[in-house]
């Protein structure tokens, strides 16, 4: 570094270490997502580095699994297309009818049954989510329903 490059990067080194400052002391370091990942990494790092790290054995694990299992297992789920009917079904025909629509494609059920001002496709939707949209009734009694039925 020459000697008039020397007092520049002294010049440059104090002008960031001010901005710095004063950014923390606006907080900015708290309400930007980036800068506290790269916040919380710098410390991992620096925590590794003055920590011993061990590697569990594949006893541990296990034990920690089965008591987080919560955490691991993931939420029974279904998706069907929703077709209101206005009217109770009156006769056999009918319910003949409706147990041929469980086959057919949810493209072609879009166009069956009655105006209905909510959803009519449920994708991946959980029983609790259900409940509150059609009643615990409802949910419980298609939870229960054969896979290839839903």
């Amino acid at each position: 570094m020459s000697e008039e490059e020397f007092p520049l990067y002294v010049n440059n080194a104090y002008r960031k270490k001010v901005l710095l400052e004063e950014s923390i002391g606006l907080g900015l370091h708290k309400s930007d997502a980036f800068i506290v990942k790269r916040l919380i990494e710098k410390m991992e790092f620096i925590l590794l580095g003055s920590v011993e790290y061990k590697e569990p054995s594949e006893e541990e694990l296990h034990e920690y699994y089965l008591k987080n299992i919560k955490e691991y297992s993931q939420v029974k789920s279904l998706s069907f297309v929703h077709v209101y009917f206005s009217q109770k079904l009156n006769n056999m025909h009918e319910l003949y009818t409706m147990s041929h629509f469980t086959k057919l494609a949810p493209k072609d059920i879009k166009n069956l049954g009655d105006k209905f001002e909510g959803s009519q496709t449920y994708r991946d939707i959980s029983e609790d989510k259900l409940q509150d949209i059609f009643g615990k009734y409802f949910a419980s009694k298609l939870f229960k329903l054969k896979k290839d039925m839903v």
